[in-house]
């Protein structure tokens, strides 16, 4: 874990100490997931993103990478509210997209929303350890994500080195798909592959849901 390492070596904590990853309650998750929303938001093959409308998230590179992908028929929808909002509905009038990227608002409930999609896209310039990946998983979705520091990677491509940052490449991992950090051109190519290749959203629905387990409550409760 990078956060790990940021304590032995930036804040001089050597002291032996284990770690434990963010749980995610499974259960109560898949239950959420089935309550009734909006589903006339999901007659197409759509992307999802959630989180907070903020700088570091980067929402205006996911919008940038779904305007190069507006010849597939999709949506985009993006749950949650900050002060990046009115900016990012400027950004989605001015290319015409309006009719495609879809602002639900915050809920308290987006795995509603999450359970109904097809794709997680996380689009942050940094992340601590991005719990909107965990549960996007245990929703049984496939999940694109910039490799940035920290967790993405730890997270969907756990066999590799977690100091490796891509730099102008997609990979495709364990359990979901890299790209490099601010990168409009990669992100969208990621996007597409997924949108185009059938096998690899259900082998990744289906690995998904395998790397959730390791993060249930149960197992990380019994780690405490």
């Amino acid at each position: 874990s990078l956060i790990k390492t940021d304590l032995q070596k930036n804040f001089n904590i050597h002291t032996k100490f284990p770690l434990n990853h963010n749980p995610i309650n499974l259960t109560a998750i898949q239950h959420a997931g089935n309550e009734n929303g909006n589903s006339s938001l999901f007659t197409t093959f759509t992307f999802i993103s959630v989180g907070g409308f903020r700088r570091e998230k980067n929402y205006e590179l996911l919008i940038d990478a779904f305007y190069r992908i507006k010849d597939l028929d999709c949506k985009l929808i993006l749950i949650g509210r900050g002060d990046q909002e009115n900016k990012l509905k400027q950004k989605v009038k001015y290319l015409e997209l309006e009719n495609r990227v879809i602002f639900p608002g915050f809920d308290n409930n987006p795995y509603k929303y999450l359970s109904k999609a097809n794709c997680f896209v996380l689009s942050s310039n940094f992340e601590g350890f991005p719990n909107s990946i965990q549960e996007a998983l245990a929703c049984n979705l496939p999940v694109i994500s910039t490799d940035c520091q920290s967790g993405p990677r730890e997270i969907l491509a756990p066999e590799t080195d977690i100091n490796k940052i891509l730099e102008n490449d997609i990979e495709i991992s364990g359990y979901g798909i890299l790209v490099p950090v601010n990168n409009a051109y990669q992100l969208a190519r990621a996007m597409r592959l997924i949108y185009n290749d059938n096998k690899l959203q259900k082998d990744l629905r289906k690995k998904a849901f395998e790397r959730a387990i390791d993060f249930d409550i149960a197992k990380i409760g019994e780690q405490f």
